[in-house]
């Protein structure tokens, strides 16, 4: 991916130009010169700062026919600035999807003219999410790990630990990638698809998660579990666990890691499904600074990035984060990608 975090195509935005829909196909394009690490950053530092509204997500869940569980996601957001960004994402995703051979998530993201409150551009989700996903577990790693060659451990073989693959074997000096998947012929698959772009690192099947866990100095988990099974004793000293799925990591690892952050504690604690909500919720867990009962949280990823919060100070310290997803990430991007568009023509105006 080519570096245009800075915003350069911003003069390309004006008032008036109808609404742009694009595709995944126009934003997968576009994303070629979008540099998703540069924008998040600036996303996260702007969330340190103050600089940002984020409401509480909406969530609607549901029961589909035939089983399973479904739910939809609604995260709007505003990062400031002398061209603010402001919009809506919009998250989709039914368990049940990847038996009738459809990605198991999809959606939209909506940005919104900062001065007219008009919608701008509709552009497809689910590249986007992934890649900020990866995005924000890359800012991570790079601030908590030693800058040596590194093992990475995806647990789960879809498009977000693909993604993840991807970008930090790009920003970080991995030089061997392990994955792990409940079903053995999807973890081969992503092995054999990664293998040829991530070299020189190497990449293998782990048949077993603990095994993957108790190997990898980076662990990612990109899985769709419910019930956590990463217990504390798997992780070996000087590990980073990424628990981007957020249900893997057990009560244990949680309370007695040296370090943990997240991505923004009001969203732990209006979560009431995840565990580190409930572990909030039950003052197991205290905001970053909390008094009170429960360990607190040592920081954000933002104040990570922006340098106002401790990284380690013990290459032995075990480090888990856990973020929640911050529709600014998304946000971020999605306005790189529409300038991008509009400067190469890409996508379709639905309105004059």
């Amino acid at each position: 991916m080519t570096t245009n975090g800075s915003g350069a195509a911003a003069g390309a935005r004006r008032i008036g130009n109808g609404l742009l829909y694009l595709s995944g196909a126009d934003v997968d394009k576009a994303c070629q010169e979008v540099d998703p690490v540069a924008c998040v950053a600036q996303a996260l530092a702007a969330h340190a700062a103050g600089e940002v509204d984020l409401p509480d997500e909406a969530v609607l869940r549901w029961e589909p026919q035939g089983g399973g569980m479904a739910r939809t996601l609604n995260m709007p957001g505003l990062i400031g600035g002398p061209v603010p960004v402001i919009g809506t994402k919009i998250i989709n995703a039914s368990i049940q999807n990847p038996t009738l051979g459809l990605p198991r998530a999809s959606g939209l993201t909506l940005l919104f003219n900062p001065v007219t409150a008009r919608p701008e551009a509709i552009l497809q989700a689910a590249g986007i999410s992934a890649l900020r996903t990866a995005a924000v577990s890359t800012l991570a790693a790079r601030h908590l790990q030693p800058d040596v060659a590194q093992v990475l451990g995806v647990i789960g073989a879809g498009p977000i630990a693909r993604a993840h693959v991807l970008l930090m074997t790009e920003h970080l000096q991995i030089d061997r990638v392990l994955v792990c998947d409940l079903v053995d012929d999807r973890a081969e698959a992503l092995v054999k698809d990664l293998r040829d772009v991530c070299a020189p690192a190497t990449v293998e099947h782990v048949a077993e998660p603990d095994e993957l866990v108790r190997a990898a100095d980076i662990v990612v988990t990109a899985t769709t579990t419910t019930t956590a099974y990463i217990r504390y004793d798997w992780l070996k000293p000087g590990s980073l666990v990424v628990n981007v799925s957020l249900d893997d990591v057990d009560e244990e690892a949680y309370l007695r890691a040296d370090r943990l952050y997240v991505d923004d504690w009001n969203l732990v604690v209006a979560d009431t499904q995840r565990l580190m909500g409930k572990l909030a919720r039950a003052d197991k867990i205290a905001a970053p600074g909390g008094s009170g009962g429960g360990r607190p949280v040592t920081g954000t990823v933002g104040q990570l990035v922006s340098g106002t919060c401790p990284g380690r100070d013990d290459e032995r310290q075990i480090v888990v984060v856990n973020p929640f997803g911050m529709a600014i990430g998304d946000l971020a991007i999605a306005s790189r990608v529409y300038e991008v568009a509009l400067l190469r023509n890409y996508g379709m105006f639905l309105d004059p």
